[in-house]
């Protein structure tokens, strides 16, 4: 990606940009803008098909068991498309990572029967810092602090405090937090996958 960006802009040869493919392969299969979302709607599609079957199979008696193997099975898939097919940001790995979660999420939802914010709100947290962490994922970069925010605003909302201006501090604090602790950690490699730009 950094070669064809300098070859582009002229800091490099073409011979020198060969020579760095040779000595570099990149082995991860990243498609297309356009194919990337077709595939991700083909995922999509399996996915809702596949949900839609086990809940006619089950007269959708209990849903919250059907979400739960979906969950865990969307997360299986999608360490399988990342270690054996090599897939990143294909679409495929894209669905897989976020439709799991949801169904995770609707699991946690199902048990309580939507009545414990708090609760998916910290579920909900958990999955997207552990998928950010782990699948270096932008959106769930993004979601695990909403779902953060969430929890302030659940735990505020249950306390019956005013949710003034106090409630905006906290997040206002909270996202400085995030921000100081981002600019301190971007350039360190946590995993063995990860390595320095």
């Amino acid at each position: 990606l950094f070669a064809s960006k300098a070859l582009k802009a002229e800091l490099i040869t073409k011979e020198e940009y060969n020579n760095i493919l040779l000595q570099h392969p990149v082995s991860f299969y990243s498609p297309a803008i356009f194919l990337r979302i077709g595939l991700g709607l083909l995922v999509s599609i399996v996915s809702t098909a596949i949900i839609g079957l086990l809940l006619l199979l089950s007269d959708a008696k209990e849903p919250a068991p059907i979400m739960f193997f979906m969950g865990i099975a969307s997360v299986i898939a999608l360490e399988m498309s990342i270690r054996k097919w090599k897939h990143y940001r294909s679409g495929i790995d894209d669905v897989l990572l976020h439709s799991g979660i949801l169904y995770l999420l609707l699991f946690v939802s199902f048990q309580f029967n939507f009545g414990q914010e708090i609760l998916l709100s910290v579920f909900a947290f958990l999955l997207y810092s552990m998928a950010s962490l782990r699948y270096l994922d932008r959106l769930a970069a993004i979601l695990a602090p909403g779902a953060l925010i969430s929890l302030i605003y659940n735990i505020f909302d249950r306390w019956n405090v005013q949710q003034n201006s106090l409630v905006y501090f906290v997040v206002a604090g909270i996202m400085a937090l995030l921000a100081l602790v981002i600019h301190l950690v971007q350039k360190k490699a946590f995993f063995i996958a990860q390595h320095q730009v």
